[in-house]
C-alpha cells in the first residue's frame, strides 16, 4: 500500500498549536467537573489508576490495538477501520467515565495508549507508529501524534516504563520512574492543557505501564 505524506497547513507545529489552543479553551471546565480524586502527596504509582475510573475505555484501548495489529500483518483496511471506531469509543468513555471532556486532547491521548498498547503484539518484528494512510486517525502526519506534539513527554514515560522493568524495584529506581511520570504529565500539561495535571499523571502512567509489559514480553522471548 502506498501512504500519502499529508501534512496541515503550518506544519506539524502549527498543528500542535492548533489542538494546544483548543484544548486551553475547554481547560477550566474539565478542571471543574473531573472525578479524579486529589491524592496529592501519594506515590503516583499508589493511586487509583486510570484503569479504575475507566475500565471500559481500557478494554476499547486494547481492542483498537488488536485491531492496528491485525491491519499491520494483513494490510486490511477494514481492521484500520475497526481500530479507529474502538479509539473514538475509548475517547469517549474516557470522557465521561473521568469528568474531563477534551476532545482534542483525548484523541491525542487515546491515539498514543493504543499505538504503545499495539507494540506488545510486534515482539520480534519491526514495526513502528506509522501504518495507515492519510485519511485515518493513525498516520505519522496526524496532528493528534503525541510523540511529535510533545517528544520528551513521551521519551520521559519509555524512561519510566524502563525504571519499572527492573528485577529488583528499589525506592531509588521507583523514584526515578515517578518523577519521569510526574515530568512528562508537566509537560502535557502545559502542551496539551485541556486535561487536569493529576488525570495527566494517571495516564502517563497508564503509557508507562503499558510499555513496561512490551518491554517485559520482549525480554522473556530474548531468553
Amino acid at each position: 500500500m502506498t501512504h500519502s505524506k499529508c501534512e496541515p497547513e503550518g506544519g506539524l507545529d502549527g498543528a500542535a498549536r492548533l489542538v494546544g489552543a483548543d484544548a486551553q479553551e475547554e481547560n477550566s471546565a474539565a478542571a471543574g467537573a473531573s472525578r479524579i480524586a486529589d491524592e496529592t502527596g501519594v506515590s503516583v504509582f499508589s493511586r487509583k489508576n486510570l484503569q479504575g475510573y475507566a475500565f471500559s475505555a481500557h478494554v476499547l484501548v486494547f481492542k483498537a490495538a488488536d485491531a492496528l495489529e491485525e491491519f499491520r500483518l494483513r494490510d486490511d483496511e477494514d481492521r484500520l477501520t475497526l481500530a479507529e471506531k474502538h479509539a473514538e469509543k475509548a475517547m469517549a468513555h474516557f470522557a465521561q467515565l473521568t469528568g474531563e471532556d477534551n476532545s482534542a486532547v483525548w484523541t491525542t491521548a487515546v491515539l498514543y495508549m493504543v499505538q504503545v498498547r499495539s507494540q506488545f503484539h510486534a515482539i520480534g518484528r519491526f514495526t513502528a507508529f506509522d501504518p495507515a494512510p492519510k485519511q485515518y486517525l493513525f498516520t505519522a502526519t496526524s496532528p493528534f501524534r503525541l510523540e511529535t506534539i510533545a517528544r520528551s513527554a513521551h521519551e520521559r514515560m519509555m524512561a519510566a516504563a524502563r525504571c519499572l522493568t527492573r528485577p529488583v524495584l528499589s525506592e531509588a529506581i521507583d523514584s526515578r520512574a515517578e518523577k519521569a511520570v510526574h515530568e512528562a504529565a508537566q509537560e502535557l500539561n502545559s502542551v496539551l492543557p485541556g486535561l487536569s495535571l493529576r488525570l495527566w499523571e494517571l495516564i502517563c502512567r497508564y503509557c508507562a505501564e503499558l510499555h513496561a509489559a512490551n518491554l517485559h514480553r520482549a525480554a522473556t522471548a530474548a531468553r
